[in-house]
């Protein structure tokens, strides 16, 4: 059995909790992504993490995300790509009680549909 690797990364009003544990990753995403560049802080982190050997599995879990700015999305869709290319499924997982989470997302959830793989849903992360 594995054991699992936690690692916080935060950036202001930003935290992102991994768990790590072989082949599947959990981010937990928490606070305000409202950086005017989080890519200087998210793409070396999710381009890591893509790159985790044996990597088969992760879930992203924005539920505890309070806001996020337009900013932040390019990251999410590069971070997509990496998945896809490195063949890794995803979840990303936003509050069915966000209206502002459904709205901003709706791009990624449109992209997803073409990626195999990986999929954009409102609900809770099965713990």
């Amino acid at each position: 059995m594995t054991t699992a690797v936690k690692n916080t990364h935060t950036r202001g009003l930003l935290k992102i909790h991994e768990t790590h544990d072989g082949s599947h990753v959990i981010l937990e995403w928490e606070g305000k992504s409202v950086d005017k560049n989080p890519g200087d802080f998210l793409n070396p982190i999710l381009a890591r993490i893509a790159e985790y050997p044996d990597l088969k599995k992760i879930e992203v879990d924005l539920t505890q995300l309070q806001q996020m700015n337009s900013s932040t999305m390019p990251s999410l869709i590069i971070f997509m790509k990496n998945l896809e290319r490195n063949s890794v499924a995803a979840d990303f997982i936003y509050s069915p009680d966000s209206e502002w989470q459904r709205i901003s997302l709706q791009m990624l959830a449109n992209l997803a549909k073409i990626i195999p793989g990986i999929k954009v849903f409102p609900g809770n992360r099965a713990v």
